[in-house]
C-alpha cells in the first residue's frame, strides 16, 4: 500500500485535499490538526508556545514528531498526510510520492485571507513572507526524487482526481 504526502505553502489547499480524501473513506491526516503531530520548536528542538504577531522563522521550526509519523505510516492501508514541516528531509523517503501543490501569489493571497478555520498568514508581514517562502519551498522540495507537482490553482475536484490517478488509489 502507498504512502503519500500532500505538501505546499499555506493556502495551497492541503487541508481541503485531505478533507476531500477523507470524504471518500480514504485514510488521510491533516498534520496541522492531528494532536501532537506538529509542534513549534526553537532551533534547539524545544517545544515552545506560539509567539504573538508574525513569526521569525529564523528562530523557530515547524517540526513533525517523526516517531508518530512513522507509526501512522506503518499500516497496510494507503495513507495520505497533508502538511508542511521543517524537518521534511528526515522523513521524505518514507513517502512513495510527495505531491507538491503549486499556486501563485494571487491564489495564495485570496485563499489565506478568505479561510475561516486558520488565522496564520493573515497578518500582512506573514503574508508577504509566505510569498517569498513559496519559492524557497519549491526549491527545497525539487531535490526529492519522489516529487510530483500539481497545479493547485485548478478546482479542488480536479486536484484530488490528479492525486488519486497518480497514486493509483481508487475510491
Amino acid at each position: 500500500m502507498g504512502k503519500y504526502l500532500i505538501a505546499g505553502p499555506p493556502g495551497s489547499g492541503k487541508s481541503s485535499v485531505i478533507r476531500e480524501l477523507q470524504s471518500k473513506n480514504i485514510t488521510a491526516y491533516d498534520a496541522d490538526s492531528y494532536p501532537g503531530m506538529t509542534l513549534l520548536e526553537d532551533n534547539n528542538g524545544n517545544h515552545v508556545p506560539w509567539p504573538s504577531g508574525a513569526i521569525d522563522w529564523k528562530k523557530y521550526q515547524w517540526n513533525w514528531q517523526l516517531d508518530l509519523v512513522r507509526k501512522m505510516l506503518k499500516t497496510k492501508k494507503n495513507v495520505f498526510i497533508g502538511g508542511l514541516t521543517s524537518n521534511i528531509e528526515e522523513i521524505s523517503g518514507a513517502f512513495d510520492i510527495i505531491f507538491l501543490l503549486m499556486i501563485d501569489d494571487e491564489v495564495q493571497e485570496k485563499r489565506i485571507l478568505q479561510r475561516k478555520d486558520k488565522d496564520y498568514g493573515k497578518d500582512p508581514k506573514q503574508l508577504t513572507g509566505e510569498f517569498h517562502y513559496r519559492s524557497v519551498l519549491n526549491e527545497r522540495y525539487a531535490k526529492f526524487d519522489n516529487l510530483l507537482t500539481i497545479d493547485a490553482t485548478q478546482p479542488l475536484k480536479t486536484v484530488v482526481e490528479q492525486i488519486l490517478k497518480n497514486s493509483g488509489v481508487t475510491r
